[in-house]
């Protein structure tokens, strides 16, 4: 560029300089389906202009078609492009192509691979999941597609017969290892075959291998049309009907199902059939019958077509089943018969009764005839001593029916005859009652009975007889029933039953034998004692289920020391029982047992407990008067007294308290001197000879009189007395001594013999119980028994 004052002048100049090859970009790597048209690309610049060619797997391709060439100018620099086309890529054109540019200062290359997708393989035939009237549900196992995803399906069916393929496209489901695909608005009744094939992005599989037939199910079939009925016999009427509008998509017809009543009844009746056509046999003769159809192709039932209705016809009534007469006096039978097998379909008009007497041959009909609803009938004014025999028919609109069987013969009755009972039996038994049921022969009835005898004998004992009331039956053909009483438990019985009237007793009783069940209760266990006082006492126990309701519990107390049977009574059953203990020594150990009774018996063990006295608590009278105090008692009272001088005295002076001290001791020491003296002669005159224990400190006040009983040597006998104690211990106004103790000489006696047992004194209470005070109950014929 120059400048002067006239201007500026320049000029230009382009200098090359020269430099090796860039290969700017290159196709990516990609994958490509067969078939379709295939374009790589890669742009290079350099100076001097650069050369490219391409290479595939190392080999250069030398195919001019496939390779273009395009110099773009930039800046005076020149950038060109190299293009690969291949209008249908192949297999085998997949791998890596090089594109190399050289100029006269060097080269370079890149490379661009390419990989091949193929369309998928063949598809597995496919098989039916489900099938229903106008759609069949397929799966079949995706087939490989490599490089690429399969991304449409096509479905195309056949129907038998046809040669033209539907078809239809479904886009892959979500299930990785199967496609499920339902082909719907399918013909109902209709064969269909079926084949698949794949796509992905480089094309169409080739189709799988086409399904077997599968039949989509019929329609539900059309309504039979109104069936047509008639009778053809008495007891059968024939249905015909017809499909009018059935077709081929409704199926094959299965099966027919006639459905028939008695008009106006709910009682419905089914028969199967395979034609249009059913035969209804063992009707009711005379009646009118309803009946619908419906029809099954084995997979839907029709629905039940219009009612038609038919009647059967009548015949003649049957005949009735059985007759049975029976005697009833000396011109009276009794008949009775069973029910007609058959009214013929009409209401019954009459019945005729008739017989024939033996030896002749002509039948007889009674002047009077049952109702038409009777089932039995009393014929009169008969002979006496003579065979008859005798039937049945009935008549309806058509006629008569067919007359019974003849009746087995039949006597009539001597007037003259004794009752006979002739059977008996047991109903009802307890341990000393049984009930019985008998009944009597029809010949029993002519003559008015008497009365009824029961001859009841122990199994090896001697008969006792019971005559037993009569009252007449309302229906003669009812038992008789009577109750056995007072009997023994568990013991068996023969007991013969007979009647009388004027003509005398029954020459065949009826006999019956029995054992009548045990009444023994069970024996008390899990004995206790509680609330043990001084005065009473309370006894726990349980018992075993008894058959027979409990009614009393027995109980027995016992000395332990001597075995003496001190007391005894018998109280209304529970669970726990009260017994008074009063007069019982402190101290000692007694034994109680328990039996229990029911109505029948008492339990053959008993139940058992021990328990010791106790002793009675002092009581001090509140008059201050210590006389009748135990000493122990008196001695607190003097020792009170003692206190109370010493606190008095201690105001006086010491001498005075001293002094005070030394009498009352001198006192008390005199006053126990003497009472030890007397427990000393006490024990020696009264509880000696069996060891009782001196009494407390203390004399009893002299016992009131009490009423008890005892044996009386001179005349044998067991009597009643009052008896007391004086201040010494010896027997009061009476007589006989009632002291700490007492020796009784008499005969030895059973508990359980009421000859020898000697009479009980009970004690009454208010809720109801009794004990028994036996005194002296001797265990031999000399015995010592010690009173409390």
């Amino acid at each position: 560029e120059a400048i002067n004052k006239a201007g500026t002048n320049s000029t230009t100049a382009v200098m090359f300089v020269p430099y090796a090859p860039i290969l700017e970009s290159i196709s990516p790597n990609q994958t490509h389906a067969i078939g379709r048209k295939l374009t790589l690309e890669c742009i290079a610049q350099g100076y001097p202009r650069v050369q490219a060619y391409w290479q595939h797997n190392g080999t250069n391709i030398t195919n001019a078609d496939q390779q273009t060439n395009k110099t773009i100018s930039r800046e005076n620099l020149d950038q060109v492009t190299f293009t690969l086309e291949m209008d249908s890529f192949q297999a085998g054109f997949e791998g890596d192509y090089h594109c190399l540019v050289t100029n006269s200062q060097g080269s370079t290359s890149d490379i661009s691979t390419v990989s091949a997708i193929y369309p998928p393989e063949t598809p597995p035939r496919p098989s039916e999941l489900l099938i229903s009237q106008n759609l069949i549900k397929l799966n079949w196992a995706h087939p490989k597609s490599v490089n690429d995803v399969i991304n449409l399906y096509e479905v195309s069916y056949q129907i038998r017969g046809s040669t033209n393929w539907t078809v239809n496209t479904f886009s892959l489901g979500t299930n990785k290892a199967f496609q499920v695909v339902a082909v719907s608005l399918l013909s109902e009744w209709t064969y269909y075959k079926f084949r698949v094939r794949a796509r992905n992005s480089a094309g169409w599989s080739d189709y799988s291998p086409p399904s077997v037939y599968y039949q989509t199910l019929p329609s539900v079939p059309p309504v039979p049309d109104k069936p047509f009925a008639n009778s053809t016999a008495p007891t059968a009427i024939s249905v015909v009907w017809e499909l009018s509008a059935w077709e081929p998509r409704h199926g094959e017809i299965s099966e027919f199902e006639v459905t028939y009543w008695e008009s106006g009844t709910t009682a419905q009746k089914k028969i199967v059939v395979q034609s249009s056509s059913a035969f209804l046999e063992n009707l009711k003769k005379g009646t009118e019958y309803t009946f619908s159809v419906k029809v099954s192709n084995g997979f839907y039932w029709s629905l039940q077509s219009d009612e038609s209705q038919a009647t059967t016809d009548i015949t003649a009534p049957g005949q009735f089943l059985d007759i049975s007469a029976v005697a009833k006096s000396h011109e009276k039978v009794f008949l009775r018969w069973g029910n007609l097998s058959d009214t013929g379909g009409s209401p019954l008009v009459r019945l005729k009764i008739s017989y024939k007497a033996e030896n002749t041959s002509q039948w007889v009909t009674l002047p009077s005839q049952p109702d038409v609803t009777a089932s039995e009938f009393e014929v009169t004014q008969l002979q006496e001593l003579t065979t008859y025999t005798f039937r049945v028919a009935a008549f309806n609109a058509v006629g008569k029916g067919h007359p019974t069987v003849r009746s087995q013969p039949v006597t009539t009755l001597d007037f003259q005859h004794p009752p006979d009972v002739i059977s008996a039996n047991t109903t009802k038994m307890t341990p000393s009652t049984v009930d019985i049921t008998f009944s009597l022969s029809a010949q029993s009835f002519i003559v008015p009975i008497v009365h009824f005898e029961a001859s009841i004998m122990k199994i090896g004992g001697s008969p006792f007889i019971q005559r037993l009331e009569y009252k007449p039956l309302e229906n003669p053909d009812d038992e008789y029933s009577h109750t056995l009483m007072n009997l023994d438990h568990s013991t068996d019985y023969s007991v013969t039953l007979t009647a009388r009237n004027e003509y005398g007793l029954s020459q065949s009783p009826a006999v019956l034998t029995f054992t009548t069940p045990d009444g023994t209760p069970p024996k008390p266990v899990k004995v206790r004692v509680d609330s043990l006082t001084f005065k009473d006492m309370t006894v726990f126990f349980e018992v075993a289920d008894s058959p027979w309701p409990l009614e009393h519990v027995e109980f027995m107390v016992f000395n332990t020391e001597n075995k003496a049977l001190v007391k005894t009574g018998k109280v209304k059953y529970q669970p726990s029982i009260t017994i008074d203990i009063s007069h019982l020594q402190p101290g000692t150990s007694y034994k109680v047992e328990l039996y229990t009774w029911t109505a029948y018996a008492r339990s053959i063990e008993n139940g058992q407990v021990l328990f010791s006295a106790k002793v009675p608590p002092t009581t001090r009278p509140t008059n201050g008067d210590c006389e009748s105090c135990t000493s122990v008692e008196k001695s607190e009272s003097d020792d009170n007294t003692v206190m109370i001088i010493i606190i008095v005295a201690s105001a006086v002076g010491p001498m005075v308290v001293l002094i005070l001290i030394l009498l009352v001791a001198a006192k008390i020491r005199q006053r126990r001197r003497k009472e030890k003296a007397l427990a000393t002669t006490w024990a020696q005159t009264k509880g000696g000879d069996n060891g009782a224990s001196p009494p407390p400190w203390n004399i009893p006040e002299p016992a009131k009189p009490v009423e008890t009983t005892g044996y009386n040597q001179t005349d044998g006998r067991w009597g009643s007395h009052e008896q007391g104690l004086d201040l010494e211990g010896r027997a009061g106004q009476g007589g006989t001594m009632f002291g700490t103790d007492r020796t009784l000489a008499g005969p030895t006696y059973d508990h359980a013999d009421p000859k020898t047992e000697p009479p009980t004194t009970f004690t009454s209470f208010g809720d109801g119980h009794k004990e028994e005070n036996v005194y002296d109950r001797p265990a031999s014929s000399q015995s010592t028994h010690t009173e409390v």
